[in-house]
């Protein structure tokens, strides 16, 4: 197994990588695509999975979307667009590499989810949700409660942005997903999809998880932790790891 960046340009403007690189020649391949505002390490979960994966035969591509990590721009810039986008672009890049196009899946975690189930895109053929935001107006309104000040809403509207970690957060990201529902996006979901919930997920509801999985018409699986959102508990997370290298050896490694 190797390891090395990797630069890739979306509208000219640079997104960056890192692939992990098996020894086996022509592999399957897996996309780890994190969440809002964290980067390509998803809180230290991304690395391990990465050299688990590895070590089963895939080769694996994690990146920063825009507006996060090592890539272009701030997360003020940053719309459910341009998370589509730079999906699409790394999708685009691991199929111009020595690999097995007709094996590629997936990682999203939660917001993650969003702009991979919006792509609609046909060449995922094995998908892993962890801890998917399922509707935004809800799912991230939680989050914002938690991290910013009271009245966040009203605030966002008067001022078109929102301060968040030291960041902002602009008006058309929010005006852009506060009224999407990915139970109602999953149609061009045709891969086999695991689902991965946090039974104490202090974001996204068991309700909301519960409906995501039944409106998945395809080959699909849920497993529940106990644990918070994004399954980084002592042990937890490892159960997480395994649990996705299963997949994706069930379903690309026929």
């Amino acid at each position: 197994m190797t390891e090395h960046p990797v630069e890739f340009k979306v509208r000219n403007q640079k997104v960056s990588g890192i692939i992990s690189v098996p020894d086996e020649k022509n592999p399957p391949v897996v996309i780890l695509v994190h969440g809002f505002g964290v980067d390509m390490s998803e809180v230290g979960t991304y690395p391990i999975l990465a050299e688990k994966l590895c070590e089963q035969g895939f080769m694996v591509l994690r990146f920063d979307f825009r507006g996060h990590g090592k890539s272009f721009g701030s997360l003020d810039k940053m719309t459910i667009g341009t998370e589509i986008e730079d999906f699409q672009t790394a999708l685009d890049k691991v199929c111009n590499l020595e690999v097995n196009k007709n094996k590629i899946g997936v990682v999203a975690s939660s917001f993650g989810a969003v702009p991979v189930i919006l792509s609609g895109d046909r060449r995922i053929k094995s998908l892993v949700l962890w801890n998917p935001i399922v509707r935004p107006k809800e799912d991230l309104a939680k989050l914002f409660d938690i991290h910013c000040d009271k009245g966040w809403q009203q605030y966002i509207m008067q001022n078109k942005f929102l301060p968040y970690r030291g960041k902002r957060v602009n008006w058309d990201f929010w005006d852009g997903v506060r009224l999407m529902d990915m139970t109602k996006e999953t149609q061009d979901i045709h891969a086999p999809t695991l689902i991965l919930y946090a039974a104490e997920d202090q974001y996204i509801s068991e309700k909301n998880t519960r409906d995501l999985f039944y409106a998945i018409t395809g080959q699909r699986d849920k497993k529940v932790f106990q644990d918070m959102h994004g399954l980084r508990a002592e042990g937890i997370r490892e159960q997480a790891i395994n649990e996705c290298v299963n997949w994706f050896t069930k379903w690309l490694k026929i």
